[in-house]
């Protein structure tokens, strides 16, 4: 068995308690689902506290009642008492004891909670007929909200009003590279980044470090490459490359050529800028 307390009756009862520096009782209505206890909502009735004792009189819950009636609610789940301890621990005593053997709501059972300003619960249930019986210490479980308005309100307000830009992917590589069929008869393409089916391979896994390209091409491809991205992920990408043992020559030069190109570019663009700024004065 376990008491659920769904956040919003939970909140309501923390703010009661808040609300003074003494101790305070209320009631609750609560029904059974399964083996669970599910607390849907709390009051507090007329009373006098003091920083130590909050008490049920036959008279405070004969106005309770009589207010519930008039507003043409049902009384029969009404059957949870719950009060807090202020500053001091969770636990039941001699009056809260008495209280709960007392049977003050003349049910046939009921549920006692005491919390405190930390937010600390204890919980019985009593039962009355056909005999008195209680289970103490029973667990109390907070039902958070599963609520996603705030998240998708944020989440528009986000997309409307924030730009980001995301790097570019300029070689991309899988992180697990599929190995070749233990069969001979193809190879691993590593510029298109697929096996290649053949027949038969005679030329040695060395061939990818050969130059292909001639040093024109290089340059033309690193030209390209250089418009297309900024330094920083020129940088990156130079920076992956160098570690990449099975990188094929000729992609590892046009990256190189592309930093060494774009770098130069933005040397001479603040060069530009100095000058114009000396000219200015």
């Amino acid at each position: 068995m376990k008491i659920i307390l769904p956040y919003k009756v939970k909140e309501k009862m923390r703010l009661y308690v808040e609300s003074l520096d003494n101790e305070i009782s209320g009631f609750g209505k609560i029904k059974f689902k399964d083996d669970n206890i599910i607390i849907e909502d709390i009051k507090i009735f007329k009373q006098k506290v003091t920083s130590g004792s909050s008490e049920l009189e036959g008279e405070s819950i004969a106005e309770f009642i009589t207010e519930m009636v008039k507003k043409g609610e049902s009384l029969e789940n009404w059957n949870l008492w719950w009060h807090s301890h202020n500053d001091m621990g969770v636990f039941w005593s001699g009056t809260d004891t008495g209280t709960m053997e007392e049977n003050p709501l003349d049910a046939q059972y009921m549920l006692s909670i005491v919390t405190n300003n930390k937010g600390k619960y204890k919980a019985r249930l009593d039962v009355y007929e056909p005999t008195h019986m209680f289970i103490d210490d029973i667990e109390l479980s907070i039902d958070m909200p599963q609520d996603n308005s705030l998240k998708k309100e944020i989440e528009k307000e986000v997309k409307k009003l924030v730009s980001q830009s995301k790097p570019k992917t300029i070689y991309a590589r899988p992180y697990t590279k599929p190995q070749p069929p233990i069969i001979t008869g193809g190879h691993w393409d590593a510029i298109k980044m697929e096996w290649i089916e053949e027949n038969e391979r005679e030329e040695d896994i060395t061939d990818l470090y050969e130059r292909k390209l001639t040093d024109a091409q290089i340059k033309e491809e690193g030209k390209k490459m250089a418009d297309q991205f900024t330094l920083e992920e020129l940088a990156m990408s130079l920076m992956d490359a160098e570690e990449d043992l099975e990188m094929p020559y000729d992609t590892f030069a046009i990256i190189e050529t592309a930093y060494d190109i774009k770098a130069e570019k933005e040397l001479a663009q603040e060069d530009n800028k100095s000058k114009e700024k000396s000219n200015d004065k």
